[in-house]
């Protein structure tokens, strides 16, 4: 196991430039544009988010199952896999690697049938056929396989306290700067950028934020990360515009409507290809 970011595989392999993800996103245009494939996103990882507040998980395994489904629909096509069975997996192996106690994969899948009375809105699963125990443990081969066993995940949120003590802003930066680091696993930055960078750039949105409001704060952030040696400031402020881009493109969602298309396109293509 890799003691830390950069001599893992996370680093050698999961750093992809925005050309790999752009072809990634065009397998699917055919039957789901880019604005449909971001709603199913938004969607599941709202449904991973709901997974682990009905199994009572940290942040860091929910952060870690979405980044594994992100992963697994980056290497394959959204037809390949039910997307909600692969959610369940996803926070079933998680848990594992994560070491935060047994979940059996049964738990998991009766959990998965109240979240998806929860998310009554859109059809997550077929009403007639839920998924079953066995489904799980047979996709989670499938989600190792696609990941080529790079299972250890880095996430932004030790950097995230590390550089709020440092700053002596902990109090009122940190938790604003997490929530918009949950945020961030609903766009590519996981993909684009390491932890590190990720954590900065959320403190600096969430230091303006502050700095708006007349928080004293946001000064002292500022006069701390003026003093960082080795830090892109340009990559940082690319963090920062992708997340605010992001944050306009969800103002832009809606949770009741865009995932229904999207599902129903899905589902349409899925048929199609199972008559062939």
């Amino acid at each position: 196991m890799a003691a830390n970011f950069w001599k893992g595989s996370q680093c050698a392999s999961w750093m992809l430039d925005e050309a790999v993800l752009t072809r990634a996103n065009a397998k699917d245009e055919s039957f789901l544009p880019l604005a449909a494939q971001s709603a199913l996103t938004y969607l599941f990882a709202d449904v991973i988010r709901a997974l682990g507040d009905e199994l009572k998980l940290r942040q860091q395994v929910v952060a870690t199952a979405i980044i594994y489904f992100k992963r697994f629909y980056h290497k394959n096509t959204w037809t390949s896999i039910q997307p909600y069975l692969m959610a369940q997996t996803c926070i079933y192996l998680a848990t594992k690697v994560e070491e935060c106690g047994p979940i059996q994969a049964r738990r998991v899948q009766a959990v998965g049938g109240r979240v998806a009375e929860k998310f009554s809105h859109v059809v997550l699963q077929p009403a007639e056929t839920p998924f079953k125990t066995e489904d799980i443990v047979e996709c989670e081969f499938f989600l190792v396989q696609a990941m080529d066993c790079c299972l250890i995940v880095f996430h932004p949120y030790r950097s995230l306290v590390e550089y709020t003590n440092a700053s002596k802003t902990a109090d009122s930066l940190l938790p604003l700067a997490w929530n918009i680091v949950n945020d961030s696993y609903k766009s590519d930055l996981c993909f684009r950028y390491p932890p590190y960078l990720i954590a900065l750039g959320s403190l600096q949105i969430a230091s303006t934020a502050l700095k708006d409001s007349g928080h004293g704060s946001a000064d002292q952030f500022a006069a701390w990360f003026a003093t960082l040696i080795n830090i892109s400031t340009t990559e940082v402020m690319e963090v920062v515009q992708a997340m605010l881009d992001l944050y306009a493109s969800l103002a832009e969602y809606d949770p009741k409507e865009h995932p229904v298309a999207a599902l129903e396109a899905l589902a349409h293509e899925t048929t199609r290809l199972n008559e062939l």
